[in-house]
């Protein structure tokens, strides 16, 4: 099918409960059908027994008609259970969805099929899912709980509007996102899910994030994107110049302890030649705040109109920042660096990087730091990586602030001046 813009996308990760709910739901008008045609033949032969005051015969008649509708239930449990331990089965595979235009596109372990929503059989939307029926018994499961808020209503409007593209065959599903959006999306090509700011709280797109983390690892990581002009206009820039992701991933990078550690000796060693106050660098701990949220949604949430969720197709999430690059030319901090600290970090810390904007980075980490000596050692490594974080994101500027908040927080925030 021709390319289109990616309108959204959800993944579903295809468990028993799920195919038992959509082998139900599919099927329950012809279930439905059978138990009425059972229960009329017993009721049937049932009234003709007792025509004939034959009593015993028509309990047994009935009795066996309820035992036929219970047995046909045990029965289909147990034919549902067959097909989906079946070699063929596509059993607790995980499929990613891309909601296009005129049609989707479903992909599980690198296979990918395309259906125009025209040529789907019926849609069936329940509290819990949206069902794509395409044939008797086969269609896609829609879980509405991995999906935002737009995205189900794009499905709900694509089943009620009869001008949808699911009606009428030419008909196209419109384009709601703005143009910095649609070519941050082109730009780095993986499939993602756009989060309207003006709809959705800084929570709201903060659990779309860590629900997509849920089903991270196989089908890769996710990583918030602003819908960010300045963002944009930095990855052009970088191409033009000749920006290569997959000689960038197969190069031998820095090494990103020895870069930091580097880092932060000539800080010391800068303030030292002229005559600066290092007390500041001290290891005194001072109160530090507790970050459990994403800072650039909680302060720089209402900057921008649209965040997109983006799952990147990496083995480790420390590659994220190769699909999603930036560079901050102000503090000589070029990807190949900023993607060394990220596989460090990730290898010692198990952090992921997980919001990027053109100037503000974040890492998500499951574990605060388990020592004080880590929370210094951190403490200076991300002074090092950006002094900004020292000098602008504490109250008093000091080192033992941000040792006292990297060991009780489960977020690290960067921001670049």
């Amino acid at each position: 099918m021709n390319d289109d813009n990616i309108l959204h996308t959800t993944t579903t990760t295809f468990t028993y409960d799920e195919y038992i709910r959509f082998s139900d739901r599919a099927c329950r008008a012809t279930n439905i059908l059978s138990y009425i045609l059972c229960l009329a033949i017993g009721g049937a032969l049932t009234a003709l027994a007792l025509s004939g005051k034959n009593y015993f015969r028509a309990l047994l008649v009935f009795l066996a008609c309820i035992s036929l509708v219970m047995r046909g239930k045990k029965t289909r449990r147990k034919k549902q259970e067959e097909e989906f331990n079946a070699p063929d089965s596509a059993g607790n595979c995980i499929f990613t969805y891309e909601f296009y235009s005129t049609f989707f596109r479903q992909t599980c372990d690198g296979i990918v099929s395309e259906l125009r929503y025209y040529d789907l059989w019926k849609i069936i939307e329940t509290d819990t899912n949206f069902y794509l029926i395409y044939a008797r018994k086969e269609g896609c499961i829609i879980v509405k709980k991995n999906c935002s808020p737009k995205l189900i209503r794009f499905l709900h409007n694509m089943k009620e509007d009869a001008q949808s593209p699911f009606y009428k065959e030419n008909s196209k599903a419109e384009l709601s996102y703005n143009k910095t959006t649609l070519k941050i999306m082109k730009r780095i090509g993986c499939p993602c899910e756009v989060l309207p700011c003006h709809e959705l709280s800084a929570e709201e797109i903060m659990d779309s994030y860590h629900k997509a983390m849920e089903t991270a690892g196989r089908d890769g990581y996710p990583v918030l994107v602003p819908s960010d002009k300045i963002y944009l206009e930095q990855f052009e820039i970088m191409k033009e110049d000749g920006y290569d992701r997959e000689k960038l991933l197969s190069g031998n990078l820095p090494d990103g302890k020895t870069f930091l550690d580097k880092q932060y000796r000539e800080t010391l060693e800068d303030l030292a030649e002229s005559g600066e106050d290092t007390s500041r660098y001290e290891e005194i701990f001072q109160p530090g705040d507790e970050v459990d949220e994403y800072e650039a949604l909680r302060s720089f949430g209402n900057e921008y109109e649209e965040y997109i969720l983006f799952r990147i197709p990496v083995d480790e999430p420390w590659k994220i920042p190769a699909y999603v690059p930036f560079e901050v030319w102000n503090a000589d901090l070029e990807i190949d660096k900023i993607l060394s600290v990220c596989r460090y970090w990730h290898k010692k810390y198990g952090a992921v990087p997980a919001v990027i904007s053109h100037d503000t980075m974040e890492f998500l980490v499951e574990k605060n730091v388990p020592t004080e000596k880590d929370a210094w050692d951190l403490a200076r490594e991300h002074a090092a990586f950006c002094e900004d974080r020292l000098y602008q994101c504490t109250d008093t500027g000091t080192l033992g602030e941000l040792a006292d908040s990297i060991r009780k927080s489960s977020v690290w925030y960067f921001w670049w001046d």
